[in-house]
């Protein structure tokens, strides 16, 4: 099995750090092979309503950040989120 574990805090080190590597010891100990992904080291940009994610791209947007770096997100069967 496969899971996500998803960082979302500020700066390294803080409490969010000893949650994600709590979730990651958990997870390895049940035999999940687990992934984290750092969202503080990604440009997400806020949607700007463009609606070429409907029209141009399907399913896509076209705005060049890191929206395509979630795609680790799709085979895991379980996301942890700590935040």
């Amino acid at each position: 099995m496969k899971a996500l574990v998803l960082n979302g805090s500020l700066s390294a080190g803080d409490p969010t750090d000893t949650v994600r590597r709590l979730y990651l010891n958990e997870l390895n100990q049940a035999g999940w092979d687990a992934d984290t992904f750092v969202l503080r080291d990604t440009k997400i940009a806020p949607c700007v309503g463009c609606f070429g994610c409907w029209v141009k791209t399907p399913g896509k947007c076209l705005i060049d950040d890191a929206r395509g770096t979630t795609s680790p997100a799709q085979p895991s069967q379980a996301i942890c989120l700590s935040s």
